[in-house]
């Protein structure tokens, strides 16, 4: 909720605050703004399965395309945004802040993610994550599916994050494979 104004023909009618109209005579209407500040924290992953090239460029630097673009557009909304690599373990990236400087940290780190021929350990990045967040946060996890057999460690490592904080698997696919 951000403030009470009066009401024009182009208000949706449940937005009509009908205490308010009824003490000023007239129509007055509730106008809500978007939430700012939150905290966002983006998981990059960096093992194996990230090395494959996909329409010219390797998944991994997919995901970091796609992980300063939703820098930038948290940075625009005024939310605390940080970021992390994780393959065999999570690294410290870059913690949640805001600003033009902090964009820029976080492109300094995300130019230097590259792919390791590693496995990828979810569950201690469930770990990290509970350990760095104290705050409510959402965290995009961008990553590729695991083998069959393997996704009930990215499954248990969302469930450890989910009590506190707002996951999200992103999973990247290839069109050549589809």
């Amino acid at each position: 909720f951000d403030r009470l104004r009066e009401y024009t023909t182009n208000d949706d009618f449940r937005d009509i605050a009908w205490k308010a109209s009824a003490r000023h005579g007239k129509l007055i209407v509730r106008e809500y703004r978007l939430d700012r500040s939150q905290d966002v924290l983006m998981c990059v992953d960096r093992g194996h399965r990230m090395a494959a090239m996909t329409t010219r460029i390797r998944r991994v630097d997919h995901a970091v395309n796609a992980a300063m673009l939703v820098a930038y557009i948290c940075n625009r909304m005024e939310d605390r945004v940080g970021l992390l690599s994780f393959g065999g373990q999570a690294d410290g990236g870059i913690p949640q802040g805001r600003g033009a400087s902090h964009l820029a940290k976080i492109a300094a780190y995300s130019t230097a993610i590259r792919a390791e021929y590693i496995h990828t350990d979810f569950l201690a990045l469930g770990a990290h994550v509970r350990r760095r967040l104290r705050r409510r946060a959402l965290v995009l996890i961008v990553t590729t599916l695991p083998e069959t057999g393997e996704e009930q460690a990215l499954v248990r490592a969302v469930g450890m994050m989910t009590p506190t904080h707002l996951p999200l698997v992103v999973v990247l696919s290839d069109p050549a494979l589809e």
